[in-house]
């Protein structure tokens, strides 16, 4: 072994540069360091391009950062920097000797050092964090290993209440500190500590916990994670893969099958999967109302994927073909959507794509508002709240069928006033001075008590207790069934998120076919459709959903 002096150059703000002479290096023959596998596989792989260039700067100048090893020089840091020095045929290299008590304590460090690398991936932090996670658990186990004879561990704090410990400490008293208090006991408190001194969350550690936890049973989690470290997929990515196997496993169960084709139609079932893929396997002509709200554009992306404005009429359409030809010739299609704004500016892909239905042979019928009761209030500094979405309804044909007299409301209290004295102009038809063609008659309101809606309806949102983040309420699609279908008809929504259009058309004693591809909210779904059907066998038709909608009739 050989040891060479460590000159380091420190300025101190000025042009003067002074010298500090410091440890010296130890360098021995590059032969003769030790590799341990488990010790290697706790160290961060850089990228190719990352190795390339370090490769090159030791070709240059040689390894300036000492390999750290222990007293055997076994290698435990710069296993990068020991391959390059191997594919170069270094003769020797610059050590640092560190030692340990046991092999435990030498992971922990390896672990430690590592965390401040620079430039980590997220998924390699969190792949540090279960490491120091395990690590702790094992250390904590051994602080509490004692010698035979001596007094059971005790935490600290903790009182003497053992026959052993109370004749030494004295019964009921605290004794000094035997063990450090386990921090792990408390699993949620030791992920807590491991995510903070990795640098992630608590809940991308969770995660990264679960997907290790089930590689053993999902065996492609293991490429898809060896991705993730070399920064070609995420923590989310992984973890919303091993949701959507574990679903695919509960579906496939003796008690949900997987149905792999319709012979019969899948009638009160929800299926898991990308609606793209399950709806080419339904019937043609089979469905008699479609009612769904797509993910928007660039939101859920987390769980949908995020479509980006550009690219959603395109994404849209195949789905978009497929309802089409599933759905009855009579049927009709009620689209839930609405643009964003971004960068100031509203976006136009919604535009775009009714455009765009309509070359592919939809009729657009009507745009029906939903005007948003219960939003929050705010400031923005070019526009105000957003408080409405559209719902499009579009259908195959002219000849469809609308049932207006099931969503008629009462005429208002306004009625009975107006209509107590009609002049002769209100016994006759008065036509619209801009000659729109519209007209109204008010001898013809005398002695009704309905009228029917406008096309705006007024409904307070509905997310916080549906385990979804843009659940629309229960009677925005209640009021689109009751109006273009009857008893025994077949309701379809292929984004059926937290399975509100479902619930909808139980309560009013219709059928349904829901699709959801997010694990959670399929569950979700399943439970409150369960609930609904319980429900409703009991109870029948909530009263609220016959409540008006539209207070536009004269009405405030």
């Amino acid at each position: 072994m050989q040891e060479q002096a460590r000159i380091v150059k420190k300025t101190n703000g000025t042009a003067d540069v002074k010298e500090e002479r410091v440890s010296p290096l130890k360098y021995i023959k590059t032969s003769e360091i030790r590799q341990d596998e488990e010790y290697e596989t706790i160290v961060p792989r850089p990228s190719q391009d990352d190795y390339s260039t370090l490769k090159e700067s030791i070709q240059n100048v040689g390894i300036r950062v000492p390999l750290i090893v222990d007293q055997e020089f076994v290698l435990l840091d710069g296993y990068t920097r020991y391959k390059a020095a191997t594919e170069l045929a270094t003769p020797e290299v610059p050590i640092e000797v560190r030692q340990f008590k046991n092999r435990l304590e030498t992971m922990l460090f390896i672990v430690e050092i590592n965390v401040a690398r620079r430039h980590l991936t997220v998924a390699q932090k969190a792949n540090l964090g279960l490491k120091l996670l395990s690590l702790e658990k094992e250390l904590a186990k051994e602080r509490q290993i004692r010698k035979p004879g001596s007094v059971p561990p005790i935490l600290v704090g903790q009182k003497c209440e053992t026959r052993e410990a109370g004749e030494k400490y004295g019964r009921g008293k605290v004794p000094p500190t035997l063990v450090e208090p386990i921090e792990d006991s408390n699993e949620g408190m030791a992920l807590t500590h491991a995510a903070k001194k990795v640098g992630v969350g608590r809940e991308t550690l969770r995660k990264a916990k679960r997907v290790q936890d089930k590689v053993a049973e999902y065996p492609e989690l293991g490429d898809r994670w060896q991705q993730a470290l070399a920064g070609k997929d995420s923590v989310d990515g992984v973890y919303r893969r091993l949701e959507i196997l574990e679903t695919e496993h509960e579906v496939s169960s003796p008690t949900q099958p997987v149905i792999e084709s319709y012979s019969e139609l899948p009638v009160d079932q929800i299926i898991f999967g990308d609606c793209i893929e399950k709806l080419k396997v339904l019937p043609n002509d089979s469905v008699d109302l479609i009612v769904t709200s797509p993910p928007y554009g660039e939101n859920r992306e987390s769980t949908y994927g995020g479509v980006p404005p550009k690219e959603y009429v395109g994404w849209f359409l195949p789905i978009a073909d497929e309802l089409r030809r599933v759905l009855k010739p009579d049927g009709s299609f009620i689209l839930n959507i609405k643009e964003r704004v971004i960068d100031g500016e509203r976006g136009t892909y919604v535009y775009e794509l009714v455009l765009a239905l309509r070359q592919r042979g939809w009729r657009w019928v009507e745009e029906y508002i939903w005007a948003k009761k219960n939003t929050t209030p705010g400031h923005w500094s070019t526009r105000f709240q957003d408080r409405w979405e559209r719902c499009y309804h579009f259908t195959k044909s002219e000849d469809f069928r609308m049932y207006q007299s099931e969503v008629k409301e009462p005429i208002g209290s306004w009625a009975k006033k107006r209509l107590e004295n009609l002049s002769e102009a209100d016994l006759t038809r008065l036509e619209s001075g801009t000659k729109s063609g519209f007209g109204r008659n008010i001898s013809r309101w005398v002695g009704k008590d309905t009228v029917y809606p406008s096309n705006v309806l007024i409904l307070a949102t509905e997310s916080s207790h549906k385990g979804h983040s843009a659940a629309f309420p229960e009677r925005l699609p209640a009021w689109f069934i009751r109006l273009f279908t009857k008893e025994g008809d077949l309701i379809l929504d292929p984004f059926l998120g937290s399975g509100t259009t479902a619930v909808a058309a139980i309560n009013l004693g219709r059928h349904f076919i829901g699709v959801e591809k997010h694990p959670p909210y399929f569950r979700v779904a399943q439970q409150r459709v369960e609930e609904a059907q319980i429900e409703f066998a009991k109870n029948g038709t909530p009263a609220d959903y016959f409540l008006p909608v539209s207070k536009t009739n004269g009405e405030g």
